[in-house]
């Protein structure tokens, strides 16, 4: 990561947030799941995110497109490609060599191996449903939920099998109250619950996710994971919160708070 990118890396990371909330209210032998290296070349962003980092790429969704842009020089992004896909498309999240989209209908997972040609290595459906969701070696989790826009919706959370990107599959589910965005770090899973407040799950055992608390009072609509740090975007303002790294007593506890209005 160059300095330019250092100076600007705290507000990225709020960008990312704020601009999620305004947002939404091939089977080959390089096509298998490994955990990324965590890199300067990566960005962090939340789970509602309409584009995201991944080396020296910016990929960025439309409701039924993906545009990618080189900013090896991040002053002078160069557009590269569009690639069309269904109607629907919501969020972003790159892990590894895959994009991982969100959509009202399920996600679709793409293969970035070659930057320059993503392609589609699977979808994985469910009924209509606001939909974003996060990745964690060969484990995806994703939160469905019904509102605006997703009036037929459920509100769950899913644990999706991603080894074989090519072929995933559900292998667990728990009933929610109105889970919006999402992040996990370690054995740790934080799920906003919109008006519901913040729930952190520990998930030492991955497919199988146990809340272990509960905070409440505030709206909470996306956030950040960031090293013992929570950033959490909701109708009124950023909040953060620390944590403690025992999945089992996360001890999450407000620091600060920017209010943004109502």
């Amino acid at each position: 990561m160059n300095s330019f990118i250092k100076n600007i890396r705290a507000t990225v990371m709020l960008a990312f947030l704020l601009g999620s909330l305004a947002a939404c209210d091939s089977q080959g032998e390089g096509d298998y799941m490994s955990p990324p290296e965590r890199s300067d070349n990566t960005g962090e962003a939340g789970s509602m995110a309409r584009f995201g980092l991944s080396g020296n790429q910016l990929y960025v969704v439309g409701n039924d497109n993906l545009r990618y842009f080189d900013i090896s020089d991040p002053r002078k992004p160069v557009f590269q490609n569009t690639i069309n896909l269904p109607d629907g498309v919501e969020t972003i999240f790159p892990y590894g060599n895959h994009l991982f989209l969100g959509t009202m209908n399920g996600v679709i997972i793409m293969n970035i191996s070659n930057p320059l040609a993503p392609i589609i290595s699977s979808t994985y459906s469910h009924v209509t449903s606001c939909d974003p969701v996060v990745v964690q070696n060969n484990y995806a989790y994703v939160t469905m939920r019904n509102g605006t826009a997703c009036n037929r919706g459920i509100n769950r959370l899913e644990v999706l099998d991603v080894g074989a990107p090519w072929e995933p599959s559900m292998i667990n589910s728990m009933a929610m109250i109105n889970p919006h965005g999402l992040g996990v770090e370690g054995s740790q899973l934080f799920v906003c619950e919109g008006a519901s407040g913040l729930k952190a799950f520990d998930i030492s055992t991955p497919y199988k996710p146990k809340m272990v608390q509960l905070l409440n009072g505030f709206d909470a609509f996306d956030l950040i994971v960031d090293n013992g740090l929570l950033m959490v975007i909701g109708k009124t303002g950023l909040m953060q919160f620390q944590y403690d790294t025992s999945p089992q007593a996360p001890n999450m506890r407000l620091v600060s708070r920017i209010n943004i209005g109502s």
